[in-house]
């Protein structure tokens, strides 16, 4: 590594589980990392399996793991690898106008930060053009409902020091509804909690966070035409020892409705007895997620 000494390390993890000290064994450590030591003395930790990252960026697998360093000049060489303090951010951004037949035409851009940047980069960046555009559609099918998408652009998928954001259009049904004269929009559509209840059974194992996660979602709905928003969600919030979500939505001056959604879930270790909050805030998540923008026919309009 640029002429520096190097060690190899070989880690135990994150996505494995613990390092356990009283038992050895190679079978714990499931991928290995290089430790250079730099001229003012101090350690740089390198993933080597990793192209799309900068040097000195390690996985959330990989942050604060055990570690045992290949070192015959140590005593003890295990060790903790330094923690990742940034789990990265998704952003959605996405503008919906209604279509006919209770279609709805989504503009789209994606913006990915930091651990969720790279991630996203190891996935696209070998793969060509239309791969790429597997790629993509497989991802969204994971976080949102089918979207033939077309249009797909990326910026900054090979300057790992920016954000990647991904751009597309599409259109999608089910997230207009009509009954009598209104109109109801969905407030929410990527990573949705919606009919995802969370199990009711005694837990006895602890919760685990292992990767943080920050999640934002910024919808804005065009009004169908000829109708004004007259029920919009206001903003709620659920929290928990594991996390927080926040949901709510407003009237812009221009008849526009925007739904703001946040999550964020830092890394930690909860006991099972918190599971009973911990079920709450994803039951009262997902009841609000489920609550859309109602457009009713604006006074006076022909309808």
């Amino acid at each position: 590594f640029a002429g520096f000494p190097t060690r190899i390390a070989l880690v135990a993890g994150r996505d494995a589980g613990p390092l356990y000290q009283n038992f050895p064994s190679l079978s714990q450590f499931s991928f290995a990392v290089v430790v250079a030591t730099l001229p003012d003395g101090t350690e740089q930790w390198i993933d080597p399996t990793l192209t799309w990252a900068a040097d000195d960026f390690l996985p959330w697998r990989a942050s604060g793991a055990g570690a045992l360093l290949l070192d015959k000049r140590r005593k003890n060489p295990l060790v903790e690898l330094p923690r990742l303090t940034d789990p990265g951010l998704t952003r959605f951004d996405v503008q919906v106008a209604p279509h006919a037949g209770g279609r709805a035409g989504l503009t789209v851009e994606i913006t990915l930060f930091g651990e969720s940047a790279v991630e996203m980069r190891e996935r696209l960046a070998p793969a060509g053009g239309a791969e790429r555009e597997d790629q993509v559609r497989e991802w969204l099918g994971t976080v949102g409902p089918p979207m033939p998408f077309e249009g797909l652009t990326l910026e900054g998928l090979e300057e790992i020091e920016r954000p990647l954001k991904l751009r597309f259009t599409a259109e999608v049904s089910g997230m207009m509804l009509t009954a009598d004269e209104a109109v109801g929009m969905r407030g929410c559509i990527f990573e949705c909690y919606d009919g995802r209840a969370p199990l009711s059974a005694e837990r006895i194992a602890p919760f685990f966070v292992d990767r943080g996660e920050r999640h934002l979602q910024s919808v804005l709905l065009t009004p169908p035409s000829g109708r004004v928003a007259t029920a919009v969600p206001p903003l709620a919030e659920a929290t928990s020892a594991i996390g927080t979500y926040a949901f709510g939505c407003e009237t812009k001056e221009t008849g526009e409705v925007e739904c703001l959604r946040a999550l964020t879930l830092p890394r930690a270790r909860l006991p099972a007895t918190d599971a009973e909050a911990v079920r709450a805030m994803f039951r009262k998540a997902s009841e609000m997620d489920r609550r859309g923008v109602t457009f009713a026919p604006a006074p006076g309009a022909a309808h």
